[in-house]
């Protein structure tokens, strides 16, 4: 904004001066669009204003004379004071915004040049304001939509962040563009240090390479299953026009696990109906040769040459009598009865039964009693399960040796627990051991921890199985006591 008032020396009363200059003022605030007054420089009083300024500010020309600099501005009398002491002492200031008052009490946005005005009865203050109130109302909405574009960039940042599945923007060279917080976890980076980074080189991002590359290939969006390790993958790729692909990675690991969990549930549970039905059709004739071998043992008294091939013989049907009992109990339905159950008591009835195979393999077994353990459940089921896994760590352990039979409650379960002294488990065993029909020893029916896998489930339990530090397997049962309540 220019001095407009620069040109003008002015004397005596402006509104009563020389024909001469009070014409050429009257020109000079008329000739302008801008709000233009004069006031005192000593007292700060307004001595006139063109009409532009009554239209700005909402007074008439007759209000003028009886108005101060202290009505048009919200400072107050030193800061007022001072403003005006500065335009005298300097010739003149500009200020880029000002806020004045209307007659009314409203706002208007304004910039303003302050210049001094020689005068006879001393230096006046010619001020030319000019309207800026749209421009600072645009000014304002910029600044809103700034702020707005800012705060939604944030927003959507910590949202995208806030997604737990890995994402990624990449180019056809593999290069990371965008990526979320979860997405630098999986590349074991910052986001700051992997962007701009292409993927690495080893074998499951070599399978992402891959199937993002066929996405770009083909078009079109992609849905694919991707291994690393431990976790399964599922990766989604869109492919965008700009030669881009979004990727992002569900961890499926679960959902796979359940999968493969609830498939072998329903191949088990098949199975069990299958063996059961086959089980129970076989143990008729197991009992009619029984019968028909003590029939005639009565009747023809068998010579002593005989006899150790009928003691064999009473050992293999009693074998199978056995594995008849296991494959039905395998495959009995899931758990009807519970009762209140004392699992110390259980315990020591599994043992009982064990302690005639313990006497013959001279192994002892050691039970340190706990307090109380009780629970509710299939007392027969669970005494079942006990037993065989007594009789798998009995089967194990060299003669001479012994077991260790643990109870003990822990973290809100009921964990029953068998160590023996034999070679452990090895890798094939900790990965198939609770499946039917798994044995490693001669003579096994492979059904013992199938059958304390099933019971330990059917009680929303589960069976785990381990290698001791020192020596010998360890096998876990875990039952949740408050869930069997």
């Amino acid at each position: 904004m220019g001095n407009i008032l620069a040109p003008f020396s002015i004397s005596g009363d402006p509104l009563n001066s020389s024909p001469d200059s009070g014409e050429a003022l009257a020109a000079l605030m008329q000739c302008t669009g801008d709000a233009i007054f004069l006031l005192d420089g000593s007292t700060a009083n307004l001595l006139c204003g063109n009409e532009a300024f009554c239209s700005l500010l909402g007074y008439k020309q007759a209000d003028i004379a009886h108005l101060s600099l202290l009505d048009l501005v919200d400072d107050d009398a030193v800061s007022v004071r001072q403003n005006l002491q500065n335009v005298l002492s300097n010739g003149s200031i500009h200020f880029v915004h000002r806020v004045y008052r209307r007659r009314d009490q409203s706002r208007v946005d304004v910039e303003v040049t302050a210049t001094v005005v020689p005068s006879a009865d001393g230096d006046l203050v010619g001020v030319v304001a000019r309207d800026i109130t749209g421009r600072k109302i645009a000014e304002r909405e910029q600044h809103r939509l700034r702020e707005a574009v800012t705060n939604a960039a944030a927003e959507w940042r910590h949202t995208f962040d806030a997604i737990p599945s890995p994402i990624f923007l990449l180019d056809r060279d593999m290069r990371i563009h965008r990526l979320n917080r979860a997405g630098a976890e999986l590349l074991e980076r910052s986001i700051s240090d992997s962007l701009q980074s292409v993927l690495p080189s080893d074998s499951f991002w070599n399978a992402v390479t891959v199937a993002v590359r066929e996405a770009f290939t083909n078009a079109s969006a992609l849905c694919t299953a991707v291994s690393e390790e431990l976790r399964q993958w599922q990766l989604n790729i869109t492919p965008s026009g700009n030669e881009r692909a979004v990727v992002v990675l569900n961890d499926i690991t679960a959902l796979h696990t359940l999968q493969e969990s609830l498939r072998k549930s329903e191949i088990m549970s098949a199975m069990g109906a299958l063996v059961a039905g086959v089980a129970h059709e076989v143990r008729n004739p197991i009992f009619t040769i029984s019968a028909l071998l003590e029939t005639y043992e009565l009747s023809f008294r068998f010579t002593d040459e005989q006899r150790p091939y009928i003691q064999h013989l009473r050992v293999e049907l009693e074998r199978l009598n056995r594995l008849m009992q296991d494959l039905l109990v395998y495959g009995k339905a899931g758990t009807t009865t519970r009762s209140h159950c004392d699992l110390v008591q259980l315990v020591n009835i599994a043992m009982d039964l064990n302690s005639g195979l313990a006497k013959k393999r001279a192994v002892t077994m050691t039970f340190d009693t706990p307090p109380r353990v009780e629970t509710s459940g299939d007392s027969t089921a669970l005494t079942e399960a006990f037993r065989n896994v007594i009789e798998n760590a009995l089967h194990h352990t060299s003669a001479a040796g012994s077991i260790d039979v643990g109870l003990k409650q822990e973290c809100g379960d009921a964990v029953f627990c068998v160590r023996d002294r034999g070679d452990g488990f090895s890798e094939e065993a900790l990965q198939h051991a609770v499946e039917p029909f798994f044995s490693r020893r001669c003579g096994g029916t492979g059904l013992g921890l199938a059958i304390a896998q099933r019971v330990a489930l059917e009680h929303g339990g589960k069976i785990k199985l381990e290698n001791h530090p020192q020596s010998g397997a360890v096998v876990h049962i875990s039952l949740p006591i408050e869930a069997c309540r």
